[in-house]
């Protein structure tokens, strides 16, 4: 008999802790208690993180799973994959919320990633990993490509671009 022997569950604790089978979920693949890997899958999880353990290059000691809403799902790894910055993420899921800096400058020709990243920082726009913004408070600085927002007190031009009062024509 081993020093440690495994608990032996009664029927409640099984059914209170059970997943079911087909539920959306989020993952995380965790190494050394550092979370290397956010993932999502419609399954819940267990075929995503059973092809991670034999096809992938991944390395992972544990993970854990949580369910989720499917309307939700992309939103919130890419959530996760931001707050947690995991080593063998390399991009977002295909989600509305968060776009990379570099696809937001070609919404906005006009502006020269100098100028357009000096711009989203002075107006208080978080970039995460060094590359993603929010979408939607990006364009509502950048209204269109011919104008942008004023900040309030201000007075657009016809021709000219007004920011933080500034006058860049």
């Amino acid at each position: 008999m081993s020093k440690n022997p495994t608990k032996i569950v009664n029927v409640e604790d099984v059914l209170k802790n059970r997943k079911n089978i087909g539920l959306s979920c989020i993952y995380f693949l965790i190494e050394n208690s550092k979370i290397v890997y956010v993932g999502q899958s419609k399954n819940g999880g267990f075929d995503r993180i059973g092809a991670h353990l034999k096809y992938s290059d991944k390395s992972f000691d544990s993970y854990y799973v949580q369910l989720c809403d499917i309307n939700e799902i992309n939103e919130l790894e890419a959530d996760y994959i931001l707050k947690f910055s995991p080593l063998l993420n390399k991009n977002l899921p295909g989600n509305k919320k968060y776009k990379s800096i570099l696809s937001m400058s070609k919404k906005y020709k006009q502006w020269n990633m100098d100028r357009f990243v000096s711009t989203i920082k002075s107006n208080g726009i978080q970039i995460y990993n060094e590359k993603y913004v929010e979408s939607k408070l990006v364009d509502s600085i950048f209204k269109t490509e011919e104008q942008v927002t004023v900040k309030e007190g201000h007075d657009m031009g016809s021709s000219s671009n007004i920011i933080n009062g500034e006058n860049h024509s």
